[in-house]
């Protein structure tokens, strides 16, 4: 019996060293979850339905609060090491921070042509649901879990502040005060480290969390939601991801026609595990190999794989764009050039702070949603976010294999380029 409980723990509890069972843990989470809240909704259970839905929702955005409570610090000690750690060659640096910003830009036109073609978030709406018959003590119960949407810590729209302060800092001290930079280096190696443990030690919970996120989804909104409106989303994030690699890969095949086969060829283990273990970072090992055998000297490989993995992120911001247009769409609000510009700075930016962990960009949607509701001047209530976390949340998993594939396919591209016009003197 106590061997039974282990391995269902086991299956319940999952993180990404074994990609394949927490796939599957993630799957049945979402099936089992969306079945609860479609029985929620019978009639002859309509009063511990509601009970039970509104719980579901609770917990749902208690578990993002525990996934954003060291955002800053990660954030922080994130920018600060990548910028150290990778910058011994200016002119390296400063031509793939150049590249990836090109692919980014790529990635986000895609997100916003598929988000506006596709049009996702017409009928949506993230309305607050009124329930008077609850008691006072659930009520406030449900309110206390989620009180971190209602009155935030610290400013969301600061983030992006501090990434480029984080930056600036560390271009400032690493070429002009190495003894500094050095016990820097330490504190903020540590700092993102405690950060890390603590979000994989919380994404352990996600399977559980997804299971309550597509309840409480379903619960309030129906199946027929779920298969309509989620397969658009599902269908646009396809269609900005593909037609980024797309794009790619021709621009590519234009400049390095007779080499990119057998590249691709070469790298495509990479792209395999990137798309098993859902981890940019998890994936470095297979793809510092594959980048050897394919020719890549290696102060550029040594470089452009974790930086890359660090920053640049076009899967993630392709989605993110997605993600703004189904929410801007369901608040009437008119997708202009404009507006695809603003909002694009702020995913942007916001992505280099996306740790490269499976599910990890969930935890930047609170701060990306109320800065682009600040920049663009659309009054999101507070109470409304954690209603739109949940929908992405809950069906996050099934898109986050191919947007971290799409990651390393971006810096894979980079290197190739980086490799043609540094390699010549360098191992």
């Amino acid at each position: 019996m106590k061997a039974n409980k282990t391995r269902l723990l086991d299956y319940v509890f999952v993180d990404d060293s074994n990609p394949s069972r927490l796939l599957s843990a993630l799957a049945s989470a979402f099936l089992i979850g969306s079945l609860a809240g479609l029985l929620a909704r019978l009639p002859f259970l309509a009063t511990p339905g509601n009970y039970a839905i509104a719980l579901a929702s609770g917990l749902g955005g208690f578990f993002i609060w525990l996934l954003t409570l060291f955002i800053h610090p990660l954030v922080a000690s994130s920018v600060w090491c990548a910028v150290s750690k990778n910058s011994k060659s200016v002119g390296i640096a400063l031509t793939a921070i150049v590249f990836f910003a090109a692919t980014t830009s790529i990635a986000l036109g895609w997100g916003a042509f598929a988000g506006v073609l596709l049009a996702p978030g017409e009928g949506i709406t993230f309305t607050v649901s009124e329930r008077g018959d609850f008691p006072a003590w659930f009520a406030n119960s449900i309110a206390f879990l989620k009180s971190p949407f209602t009155t935030p810590l610290n400013s969301d729209v600061g983030l992006l502040g501090l990434i480029a302060y984080m930056a600036a800092k560390a271009f400032l001290f690493v070429p002009f005060l190495p003894q500094a930079t050095a016990r820097l280096n330490q504190m903020f190696e540590l700092m993102q480290e405690l950060c890390m443990a603590w979000m994989k030690h919380v994404l352990r919970w996600l399977p559980i969390a997804v299971f309550m996120m597509s309840m409480s989804v379903v619960g309030e909104n129906g199946i027929g939601f779920l298969v309509s409106k989620m397969g658009k989303i599902l269908a646009a994030d396809m269609v900005a991801l593909a037609g980024h690699q797309l794009t790619l890969l021709v621009l590519m095949a234009l400049f390095f026609r007779g080499t990119i086969v057998a590249y691709l060829k070469t790298m495509s283990p990479a792209y395999l595990v990137a798309v098993a273990s859902r981890s940019s970072m998890g994936t470095l090992p297979t793809t510092m190999k594959c980048a050897t055998k394919a020719g890549i000297p290696e102060s550029i490989r040594n470089f452009i794989f974790p930086f890359g993995a660090t920053v640049n992120m076009d899967g993630t911001c392709a989605h993110i764009m997605v993600v703004l247009c189904v929410i801007l769409q369901s608040l009437g609000v008119d997708i202009t050039a404009a507006v695809i510009f603003k909002v694009g700075l702020t995913v942007m930016a916001a992505s280099i702070a996306t740790a490269a962990a499976p599910g990890a960009s969930v935890s930047l949607l609170k701060s990306i949603i109320m800065a682009v509701s600040a920049s663009l001047g659309l009054g999101i209530d507070a109470e409304q976010v954690p209603l739109m976390i949940a929908l992405f949340a809950s069906i996050d998993f099934i898109s986050d294999a191919l947007r971290t594939q799409t990651n390393l396919f971006g810096d894979t591209m980079v290197a190739l380029v980086l490799a043609r016009l540094f390699g010549r003197d360098r191992k």
